[in-house]
């Protein structure tokens, strides 16, 4: 037996309510199971329940044998005082809180289907990822759209801790939060980091600056990232040096160390080089992409505007001074979905939170479901199940769904888990 399992019983209303009767000898009618907490305190918050008649409103202490009280040390926690009721699926001893009152305890052992448990089990100690893989057949198309749909706002919620941190490092603007935003994806997970320290390098107001001027946006983005600090034989490289030497000086800025970045198990058209260069290409279109965004554009027109290439100087080179096969470092469909889903949905969605708009997060979500579906390791262990997976929205939810529930077992937690489990 677990806490989990006895805390959903007990917020679902699965227990039979005949019957409930206290280690005080007490009858107990559940008004309300009250509300999780997931921090520290009882594990639910403002419940009401009927003892012997009279309404009582309080926590509620959740535990498999009601000794575990004491185990937990609550005996001697304040915090506690104010629990009404200690349920528990056995109850081997009596408990008193910090103020020295006896704890009323239920025992629910004998008072839930014990089917529910098994099933529980059965999910539970499965080894695959997609435990309820052989049960997602009994799925409606309602079901399964109404839970991915919460699971990809969940996923953008989520993502919005990346606005709060640029927040508390005192980004300002809307079209800052967006800058940001935009280098961290260009680094693609396996440079996102540098990529972000590369943007916090250079200050946006010089960027503003700088936006009518192709070379020296790329001036300054190669220059902080440590990369002209080498002599070159290229023109190319030696003119971005010489812009980035006057700039550095003028704007008084200290360059990333070029370790930094990492190279390893690239593909070359991924290499941080080309990526930075197709970065500034986007960041002289950068006040046509947040003007078109604040006007709810369509998937095409988004995606048109990041129809970029990188520098012609990289059309055969992947670093400086080493020549390769020709060939146009465009940045790809996956690519610009990526930026769409990762960067552009994000954003709209965090502007309309903090404007209580609708329409934008709407929006967000739209823009994303005009993506079609990604494909990566996560997403290819639901292709053989019933869910339907039509686009962006559902992979992303999906890789939610896995990360944040399968992996760690949280079946109670998720809305196909119970519906499972309970069979309703």
């Amino acid at each position: 037996m677990t806490e989990d399992f006895l805390a959903w019983l007990w917020h679902n209303k699965l227990l039979n309510s005949e019957a409930l009767i206290t280690d005080m000898g007490r009858e107990i009618i559940i008004v309300h199971p009250g509300h999780l907490n997931n921090d520290s305190g009882p594990d639910f918050f403002n419940a009401r329940i009927q003892i012997d008649g009279i309404l009582s409103a309080g926590n509620v202490e959740i535990h498999v044998k009601s000794s575990d009280w004491n185990i937990h040390r609550h005996q001697h926690d304040p915090m506690y005082n104010n629990v009404i009721l200690h349920v528990v699926h056995e109850c081997d001893r009596m408990v008193l809180n910090n103020a020295g009152n006896q704890v009323e305890t239920l025992e629910i052992k004998d008072h839930y289907n014990h089917e529910l448990y098994d099933r529980y089990l059965e999910l539970n100690n499965k080894m695959q990822i997609v435990v309820c893989k052989d049960q997602l057949h009994k799925l409606n198309t309602l079901q399964q759209i109404g839970w991915l749909d919460r699971l990809f706002a969940d996923r953008l919620e989520s993502k919005l801790e990346q606005v709060a941190i640029l927040k508390q490092k005192g980004v300002t603007s809307a079209n800052e939060v967006l800058y940001h935003l935009l280098a961290r994806n260009f680094g693609f997970k396996v440079n996102a980091e540098p990529f972000s320290m590369l943007a916090r390098s250079i200050p946006y107001n010089v960027i503003l600056k700088h936006l009518d001027s192709a070379i020296q946006i790329e001036a300054l983005l190669f220059g902080q990232s440590g990369f002209l600090n080498a002599m070159y034989k290229d023109p190319y490289p030696m003119n971005l040096r010489r812009e980035y030497q006057h700039l550095s000086r003028k704007y008084d800025l200290a360059p990333l160390q070029k370790e930094v970045w990492k190279f390893m198990r690239l593909h070359p058209n991924n290499f941080p080089t080309i990526r930075i260069s197709q970065f500034a290409m986007v960041l002289n279109n950068l006040n046509l992409i947040s003007g078109l965004l604040d006007s709810s554009p369509s998937y095409e027109n988004v995606r048109r505007l990041f129809n970029i290439s990188a520098a012609p100087y990289w059309d055969d080179h992947f670093v400086f001074d080493q020549l390769s096969s020709p060939k146009k470092k465009r940045l790809g469909s996956d690519a610009i979905h990526n930026i769409i889903i990762n960067t552009l949905s994000v954003f709209l969605f965090w502007q309309g939170k903090i404007m209580g708009d609708q329409f934008r997060v709407d929006h967000a979500i739209n823009l994303a479901r005009k993506c079609p579906p990604e494909n990566n390791r996560i997403i290819r262990q639901w292709k053989d199940t019933p869910v339907e997976i039509n686009d962006a929205v559902c992979t992303q939810a999906l890789y939610h769904l896995t990360t944040q529930f399968c992996n760690q077992k949280k079946c109670l937690n998720c809305t196909w888990g119970t519906h499972f489990i309970s069979g309703r």
